[in-house]
């Protein structure tokens, strides 16, 4: 959140085309809602990126979609959680990624004191576990 809008929910970036807290593109919140709508959760709209609970909504469906163990064959880090955000479903893969990884990587120094399993549990944990449930109010 701080890489992406030095945690500004009502930023706008790219041109207008990137929203809220996570700098979330019209493309993702469309992709998340497939997961969402399927599992009889909300449908957002790109302006609900200005929401801080609804942006973390769709940043955890859209991960449950594209980083998955599954998908990627193989144990999912914070480096592909991140590149993925930034890059798309294969940005995981995309040099293009890396300058945004890096800077990442600078804020979670400030984690330093967590183990990378406690870091990943966080990530997980505050942003995504909570919102399993399809429970959307504000």
């Amino acid at each position: 959140m701080i890489v992406e809008s030095n945690i500004d929910p009502n930023a706008i970036g790219d041109d207008g085309k990137a929203l809220g807290i996570l700098q979330i593109h019209e493309d993702y919140v469309t992709d998340a809602n497939l997961l969402s709508i399927q599992g009889g959760g909300k449908r957002f709209e790109h302006d609900d990126m200005f929401s801080q609970l609804y942006s973390v909504n769709v940043f955890c469906l859209y991960m449950q979609r594209w980083a998955t163990e599954s998908r990627l064959k193989k144990r999912v880090t914070q480096e592909d959680i991140a590149r993925i955000h930034n890059g798309g479903p294969n940005g995981y893969k995309k040099k293009s990624t890396l300058k945004y990884w890096e800077k990442v990587q600078v804020e979670l120094r400030l984690l330093d004191s967590y183990s990378e399993n406690e870091v990943n549990s966080l990530w997980s944990k505050a942003l995504c576990d909570s919102f399993s449930s399809n429970s959307y109010s504000e």
